[in-house]
């Protein structure tokens, strides 16, 4: 499947849909990408998930070099029915999921714009249900051209606008605790001490870097994360086939950053990160619930920010969503979303009533808990009972 489009000035676009294709692009996507999420070989490895029909890189070639693209790929996914955490319902869709806000190359408005029609046409002549538009920076050139270019009876977000949260490092760790409050900084010191008082000697936090320590860290990991409610949640740190490989492509490139808080030689918590220019990257986190008053993710996390205080390291991006550590730690944050364009098709349409549906009854939903002042206390609730399973 390969589809053409013209553009001024003698550009065209070209939708590539197979790996070999893909890899003719590698010099100049390599030359260009700015985020881990497109990082050429961390884009194959997700390309090859049992969900997805295929890649699909919108490309605009001026002759025969290429000058600007936009990744994504085809996929077989659902559409969930969601209230709060409770998902009522999944409806399976053949979607297209492009990283929109990350493009690479010219930033040529003409060039966006064709990369908009071929999505168009793509839902068209695939029989796609909708296109999802991943993560887009509120306000910015992709945001506002999107919703020009696309009618509004089409779009729709996956949620409203979520904070993206980054912390700007210091350079020393002194510095750090000075800019935060008197509170912080007594608390930022209580925690190891609790936990010097009731387990003495018999914690340690250990650090993985290396591609000999990568299968030890996957295990200490695992034997956390398969404990937490974010895996009856399915999300976070699962020891499959992708994560395992993603960790020695980090390890291999020098970029993992793995650290694991032990108790009696048992693995309590953990946060995998990894490091891409000058920014480091969490990736999941966790902490076996039997020790949750520890606040063990927190000890961690101090670790981390200790050791990245002054060295090329700039900030960490801890990514979208809301989170108390984030609200705790952070200095910085936009806001992002995703949007999705739906199909012209009956299908199309019937899809979008029924998202626009489920956010309109989440929100009330949430309104209603906000409201009786427990909004808070749900989801506690909600998390241990995800917890309990996972531990049965």
């Amino acid at each position: 499947m390969v589809g053409i489009s013209s553009a001024i000035q003698g550009d065209q676009v070209k939708v590539i849909t197979s790996l070999r294709e893909m890899n003719a692009l590698r010099p100049f996507w390599e030359t260009m990408q700015r985020h881990p999420i497109l990082d050429f070989d961390f884009f194959n490895l997700v390309a090859k998930r049992s969900n997805v029909v295929s890649p699909c890189v919108l490309a605009a070639f001026h002759g025969r070099e290429p000058v600007a693209l936009v990744a994504g790929r085809i996929e077989e996914g659902d559409l969930p029915i969601r209230f709060g955490y409770a998902t009522l319902a999944r409806i399976p869709v053949r979607q297209l999921v492009l990283f929109a806000g990350e493009r690479m190359g010219e930033n040529a408005e003409e060039s966006y714009r064709s990369f908009l029609t071929c999505v168009d046409r793509l839902l068209r002549e695939q029989r796609l249900d909708l296109a999802i538009f991943w993560q887009v920076k509120a306000g910015s050139y992709e945001h506002e051209t999107i919703r020009q270019t696309f009618k509004r009876s089409r779009l729709s977000v996956t949620d409203e606008a979520s904070k993206h949260w980054l912390l700007s490092l210091p350079g020393s760790w002194d510095d750090f605790l000075k800019s935060r409050t008197h509170k912080r900084r007594h608390e930022f010191r209580r925690l190891p001490r609790v936990l010097d008082r009731d387990f003495g000697g018999q914690w340690n936090i250990k650090t993985y870097t290396s591609f000999n320590e990568a299968t030890e860290f996957i295990d200490a990991v695992e034997s956390v994360a398969a404990k937490t409610y974010q895996r009856g949640l399915n999300v976070g740190f699962r020891r499959d086939e992708e994560n395992i490989e993603r960790v020695f492509m980090d390890a291999l490139r020098g970029r993992l950053a793995g650290y694991v808080l032990f108790i009696r030689d048992e693995p309590r918590a953990f946060w995998y990160c990894f490091v891409y220019k000058s920014v480091l990257y969490p990736v999941a986190t966790g902490y076996d619930p039997a020790f949750r008053d520890y606040e063990m993710g927190t000890v961690l996390l101090l670790r981390i920010i200790c050791d990245y205080c002054g060295t090329p390291i700039q900030a960490i991006d801890f990514g979208s969503g809301d989170a108390d550590y984030k609200r705790r730690f952070c200095t910085d944050h936009f806001q992002e979303t995703s949007i999705l364009l739906f199909s012209r098709s009956a299908r199309g349409r019937c899809l979008r009533g029924l998202h626009i549906a489920t956010l309109a009854g989440s929100k009330l939903g949430t309104q209603l808990l906000d409201r009786m002042r427990i909004t808070q206390w749900v989801k506690t609730r909600w998390r241990q009972r995800l917890t309990r399973q996972q531990i049965r």
